[in-house]
């Protein structure tokens, strides 16, 4: 396991094939811009409930509830996020070198880390997904030296299921939740091989 001034000096950014990552900063109006246009796309309500967050003032309350601003973003023992911004123009999306197409974070929710990951619709289905997931996989193992960590998505929602079992988690439990409007399962996911901890929240839900 990696000591406490390793885990809060989270680099800048990571790089796959195709994207860059940058850290999210919360000052950053691209950056903010963007995730109110992911959170507010109707096929991402669809997936993963409305969380009413329309505002630039709503993501200072998540950044505040996560320790999410520019003094603690770096800071693992709370809430890491990366943005995903193309490194070449991709004329069959019509996207130019820098778009950012995602997001993926690595957080301290629960008692074990948990890796995330979403895309704007249209840049589903390209392998993007997979990509960014296998990096932050890497980059937790690899990088921080941290064996146990969960992945979890909807229970409906497959795509993403299948991205985590390409990254190298298989399911270990299936748990009732609430998001947002959103009322139902979700798929618990994690490395073979090691001793599952069922996951426990640790940090209250933003809406607590």
């Amino acid at each position: 396991m990696s000591t406490d001034s390793t885990l809060k000096s989270l680099p800048k950014s990571l790089q796959t094939s195709r994207l860059l990552l940058t850290l999210y900063d919360g000052t950053n109006s691209t950056d903010c811009a963007f995730l109110l246009k992911f959170l507010n796309n109707p096929a991402i309500i669809a997936e993963m409930g409305d969380l009413h967050m329309t505002e630039p003032s709503h993501m200072a309350a998540m950044e505040s509830a996560w320790s999410l601003d520019p003094s603690t973003s770096n800071n693992y023992t709370g809430f890491a996020m990366y943005m995903a911004h193309l490194l070449e123009d991709d004329d069959s999306l019509s996207a130019k070198k820098g778009d950012i197409v995602g997001w993926c974070n690595l957080r301290h929710a629960y008692n074990l880390p948990d890796i995330g990951f979403g895309l704007l619709p249209n840049y589903w289905g390209k392998g993007f997904a997979t990509e960014i997931g296998k990096e932050m996989v890497r980059f937790t193992e690899k990088d921080l030296g941290i064996e146990k960590f969960v992945g979890y998505a909807v229970e409906k929602n497959i795509a993403s299921r299948n991205v985590l079992i390409k990254c190298g988690l298989e399911l270990k439990e299936m748990r009732a939740y609430t998001h947002g409007d959103e009322h139902g399962k979700i798929a618990i996911y994690a490395k073979p091989g090691l001793e599952y901890e069922p996951i426990v929240r640790i940090v209250p839900p933003r809406d607590a």
